[in-house]
Parts: C-alpha cells; sequence; structure tokens
C-alpha cells in the first residue's frame, strides 16, 4: 500500500486529487493538509511514502518543507 498525503492550500483541487487516487486499490490517502503547520503534524505521526506537494503554500513555500 502507497501512503500519499496532499498538501495544498486550495481545497478543490485538494478533493480533486484525493477523488482520482479514491479508486485505486494500491494507494491509501493518509490526510489532506492546507498549510505547513498541519503536514508537520501529520508528517509526525505517520508513515508517508509520497506526498504531492504545493509548493506556494499560504504560510511557507512549500520548497522549504
Amino acid at each position: 500500500m502507497i501512503k500519499v498525503t496532499i498538501v495544498d492550500d486550495h481545497v478543490i483541487f485538494a478533493e480533486g486529487l484525493e477523488s482520482i487516487f479514491s479508486d485505486a486499490n494500491d494507494i491509501q490517502i493518509l490526510a489532506r493538509c492546507h498549510n505547513a503547520e498541519a503536514f508537520w503534524t501529520v508528517m509526525d505521526s505517520n508513515n508517508i511514502d509520497v506526498v504531492l506537494l504545493d509548493i506556494s503554500l499560504p504560510d511557507v513555500s512549500g520548497l522549504n518543507l
């Protein structure tokens, strides 16, 4: 199982990505985060394989995460 976290401040876009992956049997969306603070909380408590990361977050550049 591939564990994925989506980090994007655009809710509709993040929901769309989650919807695309929802039919995949080998992909699990662990979390959807809308800012860097939420992402760090998720990172601390989960074993994530893939992060789909927006590089233009409201509180920090995704490039700095």
